[in-house]
């Protein structure tokens, strides 16, 4: 976690990699996917299958696989 957002450009990511990912929390899609939940139902998967997460959604660079897993309004500060 990273609360001041520039750890992707401590590790040479240049802004526009940084703005391509997708932050876990934004896909609906898959977190549905894999937990079961949904606005249907009260019941899911609280441990889901993760290990392949990084692999798929994460860049990288230098040997360092960067995964976003959420993005706090107001915190992520672009380069100076």
């Amino acid at each position: 976690m990273d609360p001041d957002a520039n750890l992707g450009l401590a590790l040479g990511f240049s802004e526009e990699e940084l703005e391509s990912i997708t932050p876990i929390s934004k896909m609906r899609r898959l977190i549905e996917e894999r937990t079961g939940a949904d606005k249907s139902n009260t019941f899911y998967k609280i441990n889901p299958k993760v290990d392949d997460i990084p692999e798929i959604y994460g860049k990288e660079n230098n040997g360092v696989r960067l995964l976003v897993l959420a993005l706090k309004a107001g915190l992520y500060m672009k380069g100076r």
